[in-house]
């Protein structure tokens, strides 16, 4: 071992910062993470065609995926707004509702939502020992094989916690090579075994100088953990 591992391992026991599990075989597991609110269960694997490791990654731990409801309801609530703003136009011009009964106008804004939010969607959340993945499928029936977004999750340098409008809680975090990643909170925590090792990788991240917001502090239950000493909060 040299002595920048060696002193590294030092400093991360100074932390409290459970050790980084191997790449290969992902053992010893991370310890369970606070603030997670997502099932206990562990979610079932999907079919092998479905989900394959980024080029150069370790194996495949977790895998899961949004359930299609989801994927529905975000399309009724897209068409819903859709429906709103056309009625909003058509009675600033003072043509009243009455165009609603046009088959085509609805056709448009049956179409518009489905481009927007296809009700089959779905996210598949991958993960590895030091990486999580994701990839949008949009269409159900067509033979598909994906290489999936990906970061490293012990090499991120920005970490931060927002929350648009009537949208909950999202996680943008981004790693050393410029890869992001932009999910909901919701979506992360599909599988505690996934959100486990993704704040395993966030804490030994932040303890090495990652820049991190407060509400991304909060998120992870960092604001009393030893690695935040001195961490680059903004």
């Amino acid at each position: 071992m040299s002595d920048e591992s060696r002193l590294t391992n030092h400093r991360d026991a100074d932390l409290n910062l459970p050790p980084r599990p191997d790449p290969e075989t992902g053992l010893p597991a991370p310890p369970h993470a606070a603030g997670y609110h997502g099932p206990e269960q562990p979610t079932t694997v999907l079919r092998a065609k479905h989900v394959v490791p980024p080029s150069g990654a370790g194996p495949i731990l977790v895998s899961y995926r949004t359930p299609r409801r989801v994927g529905i309801l975000h399309f009724v609530a897209t068409f819903g707004m859709c429906t709103a703003l056309f009625a909003l136009f058509s009675l600033t011009w003072g043509a009243g509702l009455s165009w609603l009964t046009y088959w085509p106008i609805t056709g448009i804004i049956l179409g518009a939502s489905y481009l927007a939010s296809p009700p089959l969607a779905y996210i598949i959340i991958t993960a590895g020992a030091d990486w999580v993945a994701w990839t949008m499928n949009n269409r159900w029936w067509t033979p598909w094989t994906p290489r999936p977004h990906f970061i490293k999750v012990y090499e991120l340098t920005t970490i931060v916690s927002f929350s648009p409008k009537w949208s909950g809680v999202y996680l943008r975090l981004r790693d050393a090579d410029g890869r992001e990643l932009r999910q909901s909170l919701k979506t992360l925590q599909g599988d505690r075994r996934a959100w486990d090792l993704l704040a395993n990788g966030v804490l030994h991240s932040v303890a090495h100088g990652a820049t991190i917001n407060h509400d991304a502090v909060n998120v992870f239950w960092l604001a009393s953990h030893p690695a935040t000493r001195g961490a680059n909060i903004i």
